[in-house]
C-alpha cells in the first residue's frame, strides 16, 4: 500500500501531475547530459505520459530519445534499447 501513496502512480490509476513533477526533480536533482525513454509496446497507458515527458526534457534543452520495447524490462532489453537509439543516431 506504501507504493501506492508515495511512490510514482500507474498512469490507469492517477493523472500524469505526480508523474511528471516526479520526474522532473530527478532532472532537477541529477541535470543529466540527455534522457531515453523506453516506452513499453503492449502499454497504451504507458504511451499517454510520453508527449509529457518529452516535453518536459524540451523545455529543459535536454536531448532525449524515445525507443519502443515489444518485451518487458530487464537489463538485456534495456541493453537492446540503447543499441537501437544508437542505430538512429
Amino acid at each position: 500500500a506504501r507504493r501506492y501513496l508515495t511512490g510514482i502512480n500507474c498512469p490507469v490509476k492517477r493523472p500524469a501531475a505526480g508523474r511528471m513533477a516526479h520526474i522532473g526533480k530527478i532532472v532537477d536533482e541529477y541535470n543529466p547530459q540527455g534522457a531515453l525513454v523506453l516506452q513499453p509496446k503492449h502499454c497504451d497507458p504507458n504511451e499517454w505520459d510520453v508527449p509529457f515527458i518529452l516535453e518536459m526534457f524540451k523545455e529543459k534543452n535536454i536531448p532525449v530519445g524515445r525507443v519502443e520495447l515489444d518485451e518487458v524490462f530487464s537489463p538485456d532489453h534495456v541493453k537492446r534499447a540503447v543499441n537501437q537509439l544508437k542505430a538512429k543516431l
